[in-house]
């Protein structure tokens, strides 16, 4: 009886430890992300990419070219916040799946300089918006991204250059 119980013990000990490795990483990695949208696209500190994300980092978005490249994501959060230098990303909804974390969050902020072919206007925006980072040693390593964009464009009153526009998913 002893040793059933013993065996018993030690099953529960492993099974435990298997089940918080999985559930610890998929803490941290949620913990990755929401840094992500408070520290950098939020408070503009791209030089926390260097943490937070890997050197051949890919960005999907839904209706835009995709950005490749940790730097290229530098450049683009630089230039954007440099058009909307009050940008907001407020995470509503956040979970993880082993080495995915689905977020779900709301964009504001005011185009109050030109932004790459876009004209500034002065207006502001509030859109939704959803994505799905995958993660990697860590890192992140690819982000799929739904913004509410025709709703942008038309609260800013503006519409998106052509060239800037894919036909979705690559």
């Amino acid at each position: 009886m002893r040793l059933i119980g013993v065996n018993l013990l030690i099953l529960v000990v492993v099974l435990s430890a298997c089940g918080d490795g999985g559930a610890t990483q998929s803490q941290e990695n949620i913990e990755i992300a929401k840094r992500l949208f408070s520290e950098v696209w939020s408070s503009g500190n791209v030089d926390l990419l260097d943490e937070l994300v890997a050197d051949d980092y890919v960005k999907h978005w839904a209706s835009f070219t995709p950005t490749i490249g940790r730097d290229a994501l530098k450049e683009s959060i630089t230039a954007w916040r440099a058009s909307v230098p009050d940008h907001n990303e407020e995470v509503l909804a956040i979970g993880a799946s082993g080495d995915m974390v689905f977020v779900r969050w709301l964009e504001t902020g005011t185009l109050l300089n030109d932004f790459d072919g876009l004209q500034a206007t002065g207006e502001s925006f509030e859109v939704a918006a959803m994505g799905w980072i995958r993660f990697e040693d860590g890192k992140i390593v690819e982000e799929w991204t739904i913004v509410d964009n025709w709703g942008a464009q038309a609260q800013l009153g503006v519409v998106y250059p052509k060239e800037w526009l894919s036909a979705g998913w690559d």
